[in-house]
């Protein structure tokens, strides 16, 4: 008898796993169309969204963001363009967004490409 209780339990906890996995899917596909349709009905449209599997494993991982085309500062010293990196996402922020953020809201920030010498602008 207890093991009939036993897999009884076991039935229902898997079968809530199952619906709990199935909400958690529904809740990134939401999530990703909500930010692909504030994306393209944004005003200016020049931010780039990755892929749709892009877009769901950045929701599913954590909260990135990820903004192509970011002109570069043409200087050698790499604090400077760190710098003038962080001066883009705040004004981004604040002017865009009207969200203020101070330096401590981001835990990292970095290009995907590596600098090329002689190439600065747009990346």
């Amino acid at each position: 008898m207890f093991e009939e209780l036993e897999n009884k339990v076991k039935h229902i906890e898997d079968n809530v796993k199952e619906r709990v996995d199935v909400l958690k899917e529904r809740i990134v596909e939401s999530e990703v169309k909500k930010v692909q349709q504030e994306v393209t009905e944004g005003p200016g449209n020049d931010v780039i969204v990755g892929s749709e599997d892009e877009t769901k494993n950045t929701v599913t991982k954590k909260n990135n963001v990820i903004i192509y085309r970011v002109k570069e500062i043409d200087s050698v010293v790499a604090d400077d363009r760190e710098a003038g990196d962080m001066l883009f996402v705040h004004e981004l922020c604040h002017d865009a967004l009207k969200v203020d953020i101070e330096s401590g809201d981001i835990e990292k920030m970095f290009r995907l490409r590596r600098r090329e010498e002689g190439r600065g602008g747009e990346r």
